[in-house]
């Protein structure tokens, strides 16, 4: 899936929530109609947008670190292949750290 079209889905449905559009709707059904006060309709209306801002702050740090990887043009399993890589290579000198260090240590003991 490419990144644009991964983007233009998540933005519909963060900002086209169809339920929310219905409560909306009804909202302000009931606000011409004087069921319900300015104050509600208004409330309901900044809830709406709170919960718009927190599900796009919730996603564009996701969108941005996909966007990294395929600008660098690296899928993911060439970068899980390279932390394996990484890790093995890091327990090797974990290994010979230890082994110094145990040598050291016996050093210390034996003077």
């Amino acid at each position: 899936m490419k990144i644009k079209t991964i983007l233009e889905d998540a933005l519909d449905e963060v900002l086209l929530n169809e339920v929310e559009f219905s409560k909306l709707k009804i909202i302000i059904k009931q606000a011409v109609s004087g069921n319900i006060n300015e104050k509600k309709l208004r409330e309901y209306i900044l809830k709406s947008r709170i919960r718009i801002k927190d599900d796009l702050l919730k996603f564009f740090p996701s969108y941005v670190k996909l966007e990294n990887d395929t600008h660098h043009g690296l899928p993911s399993d060439v970068l899980q292949k390279e932390l394996q890589e990484k890790n093995v290579f890091l327990e090797q000198i974990a290994g010979r750290i230890d082994t110094i260090y145990q040598g050291l240590k016996e050093k210390m003991v034996q003077e």
